[in-house]
């Protein structure tokens, strides 16, 4: 994403738009923190232009919709609403949110809210951090077998 020390929605947008011009349902979205709520804005956005539009399915990490005092993310993220219905709908439901017990960005009580929200399967670590290299995630096994299980919902209509 541009600048991501200094994160901009209307400049992350553009580059979700520009990356992921045609949205079907053989697209799996994985999403990170700060690039979850993005992807959020996004999938609003599309979804409300197109209320047929689809996507196979939605995977978040330590995500969230809500700021909490003392998180850093920039005000602009959290301005405008996410249309969750049409998420839900777009997705056909077929979403997973992952957490951390310890996410030392990411208050775990947000990403909880999250999953709830979204009606998704959700998955809580008891120590993995933010999820980050330095908290041990150069590799994530457990990601791979939650989005091959995305997959296969989708292709078997669950």
């Amino acid at each position: 994403m541009p600048k991501p020390t200094q994160p901009e929605l209307k400049k992350w947008l553009v580059q979700l738009n520009e990356q992921i011009p045609i949205l079907d349902e053989k697209t799996y979205l994985v999403t990170h923190s700060l690039g979850g709520l993005t992807t959020l804005h996004y999938l609003t956005q599309k979804f409300q232009q197109d209320s047929r539009a689809r996507i196979g399915g939605l995977l978040l990490v330590s995500g969230f919709y809500e700021k909490r005092e003392g998180m850093s993310s920039p005000e602009d993220f959290f301005e405008g609403s996410i249309d969750f219905n049409a998420i839900k709908k777009g997705t056909n439901g077929n979403i997973t949110v992952v957490s951390s017990a310890n996410d030392y960005i990411v208050p775990t009580e947000l990403t909880d809210q999250l999953a709830r929200k979204l009606n998704g399967n959700y998955y809580r670590k008891k120590e993995s951090g933010h999820f980050l290299a330095t908290d041990g995630y150069v590799e994530f096994p457990l990601l791979l077998s939650l989005l091959t299980n995305l997959v296969e919902q989708e292709n078997h209509g669950s």
